[in-house]
């Protein structure tokens, strides 16, 4: 092991394609950064409430997960030969030791739920595919947060859907392949990933609106713009283009919550 680099260590991450996740430290830090797991945090009220939250995701943050399918088109086979035992630690950050049968059961209702069953684990249910992981990886944590601190805090939830000309994936020399992780960055910082990027008329729209609303909420803790706070509104905010943005909560987006609080209750 003392042979192996950091990189090649941090490099199995994708190998194995477990996620990272945070580890509670109490056992063995007397003076632990997370002594207990965020969820018991939420769930008890173990956190600083006394803070106004801008909280949201990317329409489709599961990119940064499901992308090594386009680049790799033969995990699908192995994804779909595998899934009870590669996806737990996929979606729920179970190293494979620690996967239990209920863990192996609730992948295969998200692959029914998802993709009508893990036959259909195919490039041409790619969209579907990041869709579940987009849920896994980011979607139901937001929510989670949002419908239990709304009721002691005020908590401003986006949506951001805006497909920009940049991204993650085109750093990575592939296509277009949705609104990933963190592509709002490309509009809010310049240079962004050590690299200058000039921006089309579009994009600059959608920048003035991304920078107008964030700068107004760290001033005023309100970010303006009709955007209402969750526990008024029961709703996000969209983020569709520089001149699209309004209160929402789609009816789907509405029943992919409603299937994980069933299967993961806040």
């Amino acid at each position: 092991m003392q042979g192996i680099s950091a990189e090649s260590l941090a490099g199995l991450n994708d190998a194995v394609l477990i996620n990272l996740k945070p580890n509670e430290d109490a056992a063995f830090n007397s003076n632990p950064f997370l002594p207990v797991s965020p969820m018991e945090a939420l769930r008890t009220g173990a956190y600083n409430q006394n803070v106004t939250v801008m909280i949201g995701s990317t329409k489709d943050d599961g990119i940064i997960l499901t992308s090594v399918l386009v680049s790799n088109p033969i995990l699908y086979a192995v994804y779909r030969s595998f899934w009870t035992l590669m996806a737990p630690g996929i979606l729920f950050h179970r190293p494979v030791d620690e996967t239990t049968s209920q863990d192996k059961a609730k992948v295969v209702e998200l692959a029914d739920f998802y993709l009508g069953g893990t036959a259909n684990i195919k490039e041409e249910n790619f969209a579907n595919i990041t869709q579940m992981f987009t849920d896994a990886f980011v979607t139901y944590a937001v929510e989670c947060f949002v419908s239990r601190a709304q009721s002691t805090q005020t908590v401003y939830q986006y949506l951001y859907s805006y497909n920009g000309e940049y991204g993650l994936t085109q750093d990575e020399g592939l296509p277009n392949l949705g609104v990933d992780h963190a592509d709002e960055l490309y509009l809010q910082w310049n240079p962004v990933f050590g690299k200058e990027r000039p921006l089309n008329e579009d994009d600059k729209a959608m920048s003035e609106t991304l920078m107008s609303l964030w700068s107004e909420f760290i001033k005023t803790s309100s970010p303006g713009s009709g955007w209402e706070p969750a526990s008024a509104a029961d709703q996000y905010l969209s983020i569709m283009s520089g001149n699209e943005v309004r209160m929402d909560k789609t009816e789907d987006y509405r029943s992919r919550m409603q299937f994980w609080s069933e299967l993961f209750p806040c």
